[in-house]
């Protein structure tokens, strides 16, 4: 029933294609429409552009002995037309969340094009071609304001600007909601000039769409002007249709002279979001499968590091022009930004999608070292982009696909007898006969496949690997740079044993537990803190239900998935800032993450310490200590203070009790205090409420470090200094995942306020008493 159902709308959406142009809208109710539709549009309500999340469909298509043919790009059709129910459609039935084809930029195509004008070119690779979504009204300002930016731009990078051309769009493929947000798509097509190599021909290009996107920001249409791309490699054909339209939308795709030998393809699938003709795919370099659940982590962070890029592949002055380089739109669209700002800095491809997705190395015993080294090196240089992931791209040479280390999302491939590498989210996306199939597989967790069209060779995962590994000595480099902080190592262990503990947690009576009477700098000890708990919103449900569970077992406490506890924003009591936040997703996984595949595949490592420069690779890239948990002990502290290659400053997070202060106050005097410590030179900054007091009160945790990292931030000093939080206040998983989530690398609970001498002095009495009793013990 349900294919007699799918095939029924399958031929309402053809014969629809085939139906008489539809009226365009007035020009003034497209502007309206269209505000906020190429782009991401603004938060408004419960909407906000920074959920937008793809589930979609995708692969490529891409010929092993190099030839460019029709075939490729109908191939890749017929592929993304087979995947249609990956994506979904307005109630107009034509309105789709977004299809695309990205192929190598068709030279004979496009030539015939130039001909026709009385224009010509000396070699096929001179063509440059621009991508343009303009603004709806030819006749309009915008129009004019974006066109003379594009030529402005184009005119100031030394290429030579050949002609606009209106690219032919069959309207009545389009939905009425499509229809009515349809832009003016253009083509510029520019010729390269001075004899430069492709490598920087294709730098120009970039620089020049970044210089045009962030000058219709300025001038205030950036909503209204989009660049799906602008190469003289790869072209993009997207849009607001329905896959099987993708043909009748684009007149260009059926001409014969439109050839490729690669060609990717994409089916969005908007989850909970709003379909626009921007953040369909593929963007200039991916096609992706998935979400990145950590981005705001990896937004925040490429934020921190423009300060700091540099590369010799640009100019300086040319940096201005490429920041921000994150532009938003979607989880993958900022992805592609980062992928596209390392290609163009000098790395292969294969290289920086294994730097931004690398598959899960640090549970792995049996990886080859030189390919962990160089996974370890590339994350003294950017931390992962995760979340479940299938990823396709291609540099116009290259086609590859990737899968994210824990293989969340399905990508297969065939290789054909005629020589042909079919790769897709689904069994099926082309039909070729069985016995016409020489290779089949599918990608693994963290594995890559890759077609290079113009060597004619299929590598797989080990091959690409392995070239990745060797290319540089990584294992010199990161025995040179980072140091492994281990429990074995002298003084860093650290434990206290439950009698300890509970001797902490509970009541000091007169006599103890070996009869002898508690003396009185016990009792004093208590009661300084009984205070800390209270100055520290310490509950007995703390007690009981979190601290005395995790001391005799050595594991966070156990409870029920979710959080049915009273929301803290309308309780009239006092609540500490972790209360008020909460978790920003919950991955469900298929398969599941069982206890195995979590150890495997997660980790809870951490670096500290001075990272090394995005664009460049170098052995004296950075120094780093790695820690195997955010979470230290007093012990590692006062090692790590002593350290010679690190300088720390300390910083209290205290301010005075004497009613005149305010939070907000002590906030701002913290902050300022933070900028002049990393002028003055400090490696981290230790946030510590050691001095909270009855004459100072402490800050809250979450609320200094998050105030000190985006200060920082702003002031263009992040990347100089780690944070390292010394605080009584964390006491739960949730909180001390806040910390981090919020700009803290390490936490050193600080045993509720106080300095840890009593706990040691208890444990080393305890384990002489201990002794004390299995010597008399051997004796009799």
């Amino acid at each position: 029933m349900w294919r007699a159902v799918a095939a029924k709308a399958h031929g309402a959406r053809t014969a629809a294609a085939t139906a008489p142009p539809l009226a365009r809208p007035s020009a003034r109710l497209s502007r309206a429409l269209s505000a906020g539709h190429l782009h991401a549009p603004k938060k408004a309500g419960l909407y906000d552009p920074a959920h937008e999340h793809d589930a979609c469909g995708t692969g490529f298509i891409a010929d092993l002995t190099g030839v460019r043919t029709h075939t490729t790009v109908l191939q890749a059709l017929e592929a993304v037309e087979n995947i249609d129910h990956r994506g979904a459609a307005a109630a107009d039935g034509l309105t789709g969340d977004g299809v695309g084809i990205m192929t190598q930029v068709p030279h004979r195509f496009f030539k015939k094009k130039l001909a026709a004008r009385g224009l010509s070119v000396d070699r096929d690779t001179d063509i440059g071609v621009g991508v343009m979504f303009m603004p709806q009204d030819r006749l309009g300002e915008a129009h004019a304001t974006a066109k003379g930016i594009v030529e402005a731009a184009i005119a100031e990078s030394g290429l030579r600007l050949l002609t606009w051309r209106t690219v032919p769009v069959g309207e009545y493929a389009l939905g009425k909601d499509a229809l009515a947000t349809l832009p003016d798509i253009q083509h510029v097509i520019v010729e390269r000039r001075g004899g430069i190599s492709d490598a920087e021909f294709e730098r120009r290009l970039y620089v020049v769409r970044r210089r045009i996107e962030n000058r219709s920001k300025a001038a205030g249409i950036g909503d209204q002007l989009a660049i799906p791309s602008f190469s003289h490699r790869t072209i993009v054909y997207k849009g607001l249709v329905v896959a099987p339209n993708l043909r009748h939308l684009y007149p260009d795709l059926n001409d014969s002279d439109q050839q490729s030998s690669i060609a990717l393809f994409h089916q969005r699938y908007s989850t909970n979001t709003v379909p626009m003709w921007g953040t369909a795919q593929p963007f200039r370099y991916l096609a992706h499968n998935g979400e990145v659940n950590t981005l705001q982590g990896n937004l925040a962070w490429m934020r921190m590091r423009e300060e700091t890029l540099k590369s010799s592949k640009f100019a300086e002055t040319e940096f201005p022009d490429l920041l921000p380089v994150c532009q938003g739109g979607s989880d993958s669209a900022d992805l592609d930004n980062v992928f596209e700002l390392l290609v163009q800095a000098g790395r292969d491809p294969l290289h920086a999608m294994a730097m931004l997705v690398p598959e899960a190395y640090e549970g792995n015993t049996g990886m080859d070292a030189d390919l962990r080294a160089f996974y370890e090196y590339q994350r003294t240089l950017m931390e992962p982009w995760d979340g479940p992931a299938a990823l396709c791209f291609t540099d116009g040479r290259v086609a590859a696909a990737s899968m994210d280390r824990n293989g969340l999302r399905p990508l297969r491939y065939w290789k054909t007898t005629a020589g042909k590498v079919i790769c897709g989210s689904e069994v099926g996306v082309v039909d070729v006969p069985v016995e016409k199939i020489l290779e089949r597989g599918r990608l693994g967790p963290g594995e890559m496949i890759a077609v290079d069209v113009d060597a004619g060779q299929l590598l797989g995962n080990d091959a690409i690997k392995r070239r990745l590994s060797t290319r540089r000595p990584y294992r010199t480099w990161i025995d040179r740079s980072v140091r492994h902080v281990r429990p074995d190592i002298a003084g860093l262990n650290q434990v206290l044993s439950y009698d300890t503990i509970q001797r902490v947690l509970g009541p000091v009576t007169a006599v103890d537990a070996w009869g002898k009477e508690a003396p009185p700098s016990a009792v004093a000890a208590h009661e300084s803190r009984q205070r800390l708990k209270k100055a520290f919103g310490y509950a007995k449900e703390d007690e009981e239900l979190i601290l005395r569970p995790m001391a005799s077992t050595a594991h966070e406490p156990v409870g029920s998935m979710g959080d049915d506890a009273p929301l803290a924003a309308l309780s009239h009591k006092p609540q500490l800032p972790y209360r008020f936040l909460k978790q920003r997703f919950a991955e469900v996984t298929n398969p599941p993450i069982d206890p195995l595949l979590e150890r495997d595949r997660m980790s809870l490592s951490i670096t500290f310490g001075r990272k090394g420069m995005l664009l460049e690779e170098s052995q004296h890239a950075s120094f780093l200590l790695r820690f195997p948990s955010p979470v230290i002990t007093e012990s590692q502290l006062s090692w790590l203070k002593g350290h010679e290659e690190f300088v720390a400053a300390t910083l209290p997070t205290t301010f005075a009790a004497d009613g005149v202060a305010t939070v907000k106050t002590g906030i701002d005097d913290l902050c300022a205090r933070a900028e002049a410590a990393v002028d003055a030179g400090a490696s981290y900054l230790v946030l510590s409420d050691r001095t909270v007091s009855d004459k100072f009160a402490a800050i809250p945790a979450a609320l200094a470090v998050g105030a000190v990292h985006h200060h920082l931030i702003s002031c263009g000093k992040r990347m100089r200094a780690s944070i390292l939080v010394e605080s009584g206040e964390p006491r739960e998983d949730h909180h001390i995942a806040v910390l981090i989530g919020y700009g803290a690398s390490l936490v050193e609970d600080g045993d509720g306020g106080e300095d840890g001498s009593a706990l040691r002095a208890q444990q080393a009495a305890e384990l002489a008493q201990w002794r004390r009793l299995l010597t008399a013990a051997a004796a009799l």
